[in-house]
């Protein structure tokens, strides 16, 4: 017994450095041998017509990619996460959009490659855009504009398609000079704050014109322009304008309406109050109803099912 204790100890030394050379002998080997491991990745989409919106994340968010390379590499590549990039050019009916390994980005030059995705679909909810080119209106703060121009006169809006069809312009933010009257030639940021989920292709404009002092004009007896199925009271409503006397005069009062806006879909047996907004007006003039909002009831034999000519306040 004492004897091969005495061969098991003798040159221990020598004998603890052989078993390190050949642990270290095999990780290299193994680090060098191309085998395959499986790897969570996230999935991002890449949507490449600016008239898509995502509404939330693909499911599922995270899928398994196979790759195959060397052990080093693959224990390298577990710390540098890669992606899967989804491009998405159209709207698929199903909502699903396939997979497959060329999408994997494999960073940095590791010797590495996606074989397989599992799995091998995600869905998405996606949405076109509708696109429309709507005008530009100036809001003025203490006077009203004279021979004014904006430029762009008119921009290129991208939203949800009942919102984009109801849209009948887009307002500046309100414009003011230090005193009541004064030459203007400024940009302009749109008031994006009164339009949610409208997207335009610019958000400011330049204006140039001239702030003069501002007059007031009433008109009586405006028609109310209320849904289909809905019975206004009142049906008509006053007009009180304000802008400069040259635009004031140039007023067709044959033009103008006061339209409803923001009615609750259906409308309530019991009836609802909606407010009115004068439309026909020309550059320059403001107008608000008196009074401002209207009480609608359904018409007889109507289910109230229609929508409401809602616009930009």
């Amino acid at each position: 017994m004492r004897r091969w204790h005495r061969r098991i100890t003798a040159n221990w030394g020598l004998k603890l450095a052989a078993l390190a050379l050949a642990v270290l002998l095999w990780v290299v080997v193994s680090a060098e041998q191309v085998t395959s491991q499986w790897l969570e990745v996230p999935v991002a989409v890449v949507l490449r017509d600016a008239r898509l919106r995502l509404d939330g994340a693909p499911v599922p968010a995270r899928v398994s990619v196979r790759f195959t390379g060397s052990g080093r590499d693959l224990w390298e590549l577990s710390f540098r996460r890669p992606v899967l990039s989804l491009p998405v050019r159209e709207v698929s009916e199903a909502g699903v959009y396939g997979l497959d390994p060329g999408m994997v980005g494999v960073p940095g030059r590791l010797a590495v490659t996606a074989q397989d995705v599992r799995p091998g679909w995600v869905r998405l909810s996606l949405r076109r855009l509708a696109v429309r080119e709507v005008p530009v209106r100036v809001r003025w703060a203490g006077g009203a504009g004279e021979g004014v121009r904006v430029s762009p006169a008119r921009v290129v809006v991208m939203g949800d398609a009942d919102r984009v069809a109801r849209l009948d312009s887009l307002v500046t933010r309100p414009v003011s000079v230090a005193s009541s009257e004064g030459e203007v030639d400024r940009d302009v940021e749109l008031d994006l704050a009164r339009i949610p989920g409208i997207h335009p292709d610019v958000s400011r404009v330049r204006v140039t014109g001239r702030v003069v002092h501002v007059a007031e004009r009433v008109l009586p007896a405006v028609s109310v322009d209320a849904p289909a199925d809905a019975i206004p009271t009142p049906s008509t409503v006053s007009a009180r304008l304000t802008g400069s006397a040259a635009a004031l005069a140039s007023v067709d009062p044959s033009r103008l309406r006061a339209r409803v806006y923001g009615v609750p879909r259906p409308l309530p047996a019991s009836g609802a109050e909606a407010p009115l907004r004068i439309d026909g007006l020309p550059d320059g003039v403001a107008g608000v109803a008196v009074p401002s909002r209207t009480r609608l009831t359904r018409r007889p034999g109507s289910t109230a099912t229609g929508g409401a000519p809602a616009v930009n306040p």
